[in-house]
């Protein structure tokens, strides 16, 4: 089954103007409410929403087409209701919203194996198979997004993915968030896809590596040993020779690659 991993939330209320968008974690009725501002209670029928009130949640994410019914809930309460269609999210998923067009998207899934965050539309390749080519945008939100996400994420979490884009395109900030990673998930194995070209600047291969996480690794792909190959298929003159010299670079830091 193919899952919606975004969309329109029926309802957004409660939220006030000091932020346009929120990252939300969403809990079981039966959890300790409101242990962060970002939890929510999870609730399918009315009767559990009422479960959650009555439990003083401040926050209630409700999954069903009984939406309308909220509307009359008090107004300290934050509510945002979807349809039925992602009844798949559970206790623990994490969610990032707008609050104005009610649009969001599933950011992580606690049960699944495989959450990767996207940290960057932008990319200094444009390969020919991209499945996604890059984008000239001003995307820094999504970056503030993933540090929000980070303290969410259940610490069990085995493994996480950052991809782009080039996810060091804004290297200072995204070696931040490596360097929570590392103090929220240390058991976390973190795997980042780059092209590797900013491992050629000594100053970005010493901050990746004095964030000295346990199992981090950089995936870096090559796609030809005659450099002009190589740069035909990323469309960037003089990449092959970035690439090669990033990853000799980032191998003499002792990080693994």
């Amino acid at each position: 089954m193919t899952l919606q991993l975004f969309g329109t939330a029926t309802h957004c209320i409660g939220f006030g103007d000091e932020s346009d968008r929120s990252v939300v974690r969403l809990k079981a009725i039966q959890s300790q409410p409101n242990e962060t501002p970002s939890d929510f209670a999870l609730a399918r029928t009315p009767e559990e929403f009422d479960l959650a009130r009555n439990a003083k949640w401040k926050a209630v994410f409700f999954v069903g087409d009984e939406g309308e019914r909220l509307l009359h809930a008090e107004s300290d309460t934050r509510i945002i209701s979807v349809g039925t269609r992602f009844g798949y999210l559970a206790d623990g998923d994490i969610i990032g919203i707008r609050h104005a067009s009610k649009r969001f998207r599933t950011l992580f899934r606690r049960n699944s194996k495989h959450n990767s965050f996207l940290v960057t539309e932008r990319c200094n390749n444009y390969c020919l198979m991209c499945s996604q080519p890059p984008k000239d945008v001003d995307d820094g939100w999504i970056l503030d997004e993933i540090r929000e996400s980070v303290p969410l994420v259940d610490p069990a979490t085995r493994s996480l993915t950052f991809t782009g884009g080039e996810p060091l395109t804004d290297w200072r900030g995204f070696i931040i968030v490596l360097a929570n990673c590392r103090d929220l998930l240390p058991r976390t194995a973190l795997q980042v896809l780059t092209n590797g070209r900013a491992f050629s600047h000594s100053e970005i291969v010493d901050e990746w590596s004095s964030v000295r996480h346990p199992n981090l690794i950089a995936a870096i792909p090559v796609y030809s040993a005659v450099d002009h190959v190589h740069d035909h298929v990323v469309q960037a003159k003089g990449a092959f020779d970035e690439t090669i010299l990033g990853i000799l670079k980032i191998e003499r830091s002792g990080t693994a690659c």
